[in-house]
């Protein structure tokens, strides 16, 4: 994030994943990034899918 604020570029490259099955969203993740996208799962094996999905329609793949 510094490097890219640094560049003035914005955090729209940015992806947070949040497995809830091992995690606290409320505790891990801090206001100061409440704006960049997240991905929130409870189930590992569903992040492939999720993430693939996504990273696609960033790039404009789909």
């Amino acid at each position: 994030m510094g490097l890219n604020q640094g560049k003035g570029f914005a955090h729209e490259n940015f992806l947070l994943v949040h497995n809830a099955s091992i995690g606290d969203v409320k505790k891990d993740f801090g206001f100061n990034i409440a704006g960049i996208k997240q991905l929130r799962l409870s189930d590992t094996n569903a992040l492939r899918e999720v993430l693939k999905e996504q990273v696609s329609k960033f790039y404009g793949l789909g």
